[in-house]
């Protein structure tokens, strides 16, 4: 099959893709520290903690609600492994890709006219942007987008391939998960390479999300592209090193060998797609900690592939909460629906603090006794990487929103954030301990202002 289009067609498809069209989407806005005098000086006072004095932090309080909250930041600007936590950049790129699906669907109709569609070299080619190397790596069947397997196009509108992605029956999908072990009387259920095919796009978005499965992102991954999802980050903004922003996805989470152990991307179809290499996989930043060097075995390694800031985290979480991304239109605007769907869809695959979910030390620490707060909602994404990763000490990251109710008088109700990178600690459970106190006092700080 031959895609046969003009000229001026493939320009007009250019124009309705996020990466392509004329004017560029505008970058999210870096986050800088707005006060109050009160909520900056409470704040500051966590670091008089030398535990905290180089993390990296933003606070970000959406109580009174509007288009602009109230954020202080810490350190905004350095760059950590942040492990699991880089599994937002696989979300937003899923999101960013089913919309430009849906605003090219009047005008390509199969799957398998977008997949040679987004394969194509003249296509990436009218980008005349700064990032041309980078779009550019798009293009060809092993780097492109692969739509026909990620995309269901007898829904309305187009919609991933499996079930309803804002509403997950997340323990259906997690009792399907081989079981690998036991905690106990507790079953460690988690996706492998051998199981893969009998899970769809939309469980793979969950089990990424809320169970933080590394088969199902680097699974993902596969299935978008590294060259996509690299790009759209940089169009947000979100990794721009020389602005202290690094929000990225740049290589596998599991390792596996595609080519002598073939994984099929749909089980019960044997003569389908496979799950392709990863390309263009890069150690794109400099980080602060150290990983061993596997040549001399010294802790000398601050390169990574998973990098991420406190400043883009920060960014992130103030348009996921204000429902702007994916619609590039609406970034200075009020939100719109296409706004409202993608950032709908990130929140409902990540964790909520209920049965199954990753849980958050720094959540943990907002809701436990000495702090009295109930915790009301929560969305999270929480990042680990320890000795046995290669590296020298433990360290956690965090993504944590939430809505908190006083249990004392007057009943007080909040919605805030919390962004962390580079809490590190060496002896076991003590990186736990130190991210949960950081909740507390996050959350005491806010009761203060």
């Amino acid at each position: 099959m031959s895609l046969a289009l003009s000229d001026a067609k493939i320009k007009e498809i250019a124009d309705k893709l996020f990466l392509l069209k004329s004017p560029a989407p505008t970058k999210l806005p870096k986050p800088i520290n707005t006060g109050p005098d009160s909520f900056t000086s409470q704040l500051a006072l966590i670091l008089g903690d030398p535990r905290y004095e180089n993390v990296g932090i933003g606070v970000v309080d959406f109580t009174e609600g509007g288009t602009f909250p109230k954020v202080w930041l810490h350190n905004g600007d350095q760059a950590w492994r942040i492990g699991s936590t880089c599994k937002l950049a696989l979300h937003l790129a899923a999101v960013q890709l089913r919309d430009d699906v849906r605003q090219l669907h009047n005008l390509i109709s199969t799957g398998d006219e977008f997949d040679e569609l987004f394969q194509m070299k003249k296509l990436w080619g009218l980008y005349r942007g700064a990032d041309k190397e980078g779009i550019n790596q798009i293009a060809g069947k092993d780097n492109a987008p692969r739509i026909s397997t990620i995309f269901d196009f007898t829904k309305s509108p187009v919609d991933f391939i499996g079930g309803d992605p804002d509403a997950p029956d997340g323990n259906v999908i997690y009792n399907s998960l081989p079981v690998l072990g036991h905690i106990g009387t507790e079953e460690i259920r988690h996706l492998t390479w051998e199981k893969l095919g009998e899970f769809d796009f939309s469980d793979l978005l969950w089990l990424a999300g809320a169970v933080s499965d590394n088969v199902a992102a680097t699974a993902i991954a596969s299935e978008i592209g590294l060259p996509y999802i690299k790009a759209v980050l940089r169009a947000y903004g979100l990794f721009d090193p020389p602005k202290g922003m690094y929000l990225q996805f740049a290589g596998p989470l599991s390792q596996h060998d595609f080519i002598k152990s073939p994984v099929l991307v749909n089980s019960n179809n044997p003569d389908g797609a496979k799950y392709r290499p990863l390309t263009y996989v890069e150690r794109i930043a400099q980080v602060k900690d150290f990983m061993k060097d596997p040549k001399t075995g010294k802790f000398t390694d601050q390169r990574s592939w998973v990098p991420g800031s406190a400043s883009a985290l920060t960014a992130y979480m103030i348009a996921l909460m204000s429902d702007k991304l994916v619609d590039p239109t609406s970034f200075m605007l009020a939100s719109s629906d296409r706004g409202r769907n993608g950032c709908n869809t990130i929140r409902n695959n990540l964790a909520t603090g209920g049965i199954h979910s990753i849980i958050s030390p720094l959540a943990a620490g907002v809701g436990g006794f000495s702090t009295a707060a109930d915790i009301l909602r929560q969305i999270t994404k929480v990042g680990i990487i320890g000795k046995a990763d290669g590296l020298r000490s433990e360290l956690i990251c965090e993504f944590v929103y939430l809505e908190t109710k006083e249990r004392r008088a007057p009943e007080k109700q909040m919605k805030f954030a919390v962004l962390v990178t580079g809490i590190m600690a060496s002896l076991p459970g003590e990186i736990t301990s130190i991210s949960r106190q950081l909740g507390e006092k996050v959350h005491l700080a806010l009761l203060a202002t």
